[in-house]
């Protein structure tokens, strides 16, 4: 159904115009400051061997730990649910890495990977 200055709405999912948005931008909630909204899903991709798996699990576990992101605080910490899309086998290895790289016992971190 149309809105007002040309906005769409449906329950609570709604597209708003492009010209609203300029007007009256949504305020930034920052889970890392500049990178990533706490209100976000996000996705990371490129070419195979270009660190995606290193790039993500380091971002998750930052999250999960509340350890901050090379230098940049964490606003919020939390639970963290991972989807292993390719790579499971390896994760172990990274977890344990991350973990003694930046000095975090994993163990207790409220952080999930998938089984597949």
């Amino acid at each position: 159904k149309q809105g007002k200055q040309n906005n769409y709405q449906s329950s609570n999912f709604q597209f708003r115009s492009g010209y609203s948005l300029t007007q009256h931008p949504p305020k930034s909630n920052w889970l890392i400051k500049r990178y990533i909204d706490a209100s976000s899903l996000i996705e990371i991709f490129g070419d195979p061997g270009c660190f995606k798996t290193f790039l993500a699990l380091d971002i998750a576990l930052c999250i999960a730990t509340n350890t901050p992101y090379h230098g940049l605080p964490v606003s919020k910490s939390g639970s963290v649910f991972y989807i292993a899309g390719e790579g499971f086998h390896g994760i172990p290895r990274r977890l344990r890495v991350w973990s003694l790289a930046n000095g975090v016992d994993l163990k207790g971190i409220p952080f999930f990977v998938s089984n597949q």
